[in-house]
């Protein structure tokens, strides 16, 4: 179970003596690799669901706004608001979709208020983001809300969005892939491959536990085993700046790594061999041209036999990069950091 029950004054809704009486949304929400979502948010605090997969947080944010809003909650959920069991009352809970034909609106209660949005039209749903804070619901579930956000071309769009739900009184949930926005909320969830690790932005940033936590600290993420101050990495091995033994998260920043179409000469001994599996950009990168010195972010395969290693590194020359490509990468690892798996 992944959860933030154990902050001061506060306890999951499955904990023993129930929910906790202060103010606030207290939330148990399935995920899809079976294990719960346990998370709290008190009145003016904005809470990010950030992750990968936007069915994944879409669904999420749906599963509490029917928990909220029906006596029957969904199989796995529990809702608490201000300590008392769902339904909430008509007008409490208020939910912004990025697209309203999405879901029908049989699939949620009808005692939710949905403001309906559209991709087409930024001044339409900026202007339905303005009537959701202005009838100052209790529970604001906003679904990608930059989708639903018009153009600000004096600020960033996560700062435009932080700055409409300042002073807002009420629990706001939101789902985003833009590290920017999940940046912006007070704390958040980081949901990746059915895990999720929840924290203030800061504290994700100094221990990243995915791949994706990893984006809001810029820095590669992957994995290995330690043994005799080596790290082996998929068929490689590098240098271990660690004493620890077995298998282990590994974060290096991009600065840190640099990527070579040939292997590097000399005796250095921290390289390890890899195929660019995909490139950022998808088929638009193929064969692109990167400066030498400029980071390229590429996805290279075996490097962890599960799922591969998404790497941001330095381009050690100003060539074309391919799918297939046999490449070297080289890590300074006097920049490595090494950790256990949390239980």
């Amino acid at each position: 179970m992944t959860t933030d029950s154990d902050r001061p004054g506060t306890r999951g809704p499955g904990s023993d003596g129930g929910p906790d009486a202060a103010s606030g949304l207290v939330a148990r929400l399935p995920l899809t690799s079976g294990s719960s979502l346990d998370i709290t948010v008190r009145p003016g605090e904005v809470f990010a669901l950030f992750g990968p997969s936007g069915d994944e947080l879409a669904e999420l944010l749906r599963l509490a706004a029917r928990t909220l809003t029906t006596r029957t909650p969904p199989a796995g959920c529990r809702v608490f608001l201000d300590g008392a069991p769902g339904p909430a009352g008509r007008g409490d809970v208020l939910m912004l979709e990025r697209d309203g034909t999405r879901y029908p609106a049989s699939r949620l209660a009808a005692a939710m208020t949905r403001v309906r949005s559209s991709s087409h039209g930024k001044a339409r749903t900026a202007d339905a983001l303005d009537r959701a804070l202005a009838s100052r619901p209790r529970v604001l579930l906003l679904d990608c809300p930059l989708a639903v956000l018009g153009d600000a071309p004096d600020s960033p769009p996560a700062d435009a969005l932080r700055a409409a739900l300042t002073g807002f009184p009420g629990c706001v949930v939101m789902t985003t892939d833009d590290a920017g926005v999940a940046e912006s909320a007070d704390r958040i969830a980081v949901i990746d491959d059915g895990a999720a690790q929840i924290g203030t932005p800061a504290e994700v940033r100094a221990h990243p536990r995915s791949t994706y936590a990893a984006r809001l600290a810029d820095v590669n993420f992957f994995t290995g085993l330690a043994r005799g101050g080596r790290l082996s990495i998929g068929h490689s091995s590098i240098s271990a700046p660690t004493e620890l033994k077995g298998r282990v998260l590994i974060t290096v920043p991009p600065r840190a790594v640099t990527v070579y179409p040939d292997e590097p000469g000399g005796a250095d001994r921290d390289v390890f061999e890899a195929r660019i599996a995909h490139l950022a950009g998808g088929r638009r990168a193929e064969g692109s041209t990167v400066p030498e010195g400029r980071t390229l972010r590429l996805g290279l395969s075996p490097v962890d036999p599960e799922r591969g290693l998404e790497l941001t590194a330095l381009a050690s020359a100003q060539i074309p990069w391919t799918l297939g490509q046999r490449v070297f990468a080289r890590v300074d690892t006097s920049q490595l950091s090494a950790s256990y798996f949390s239980d």
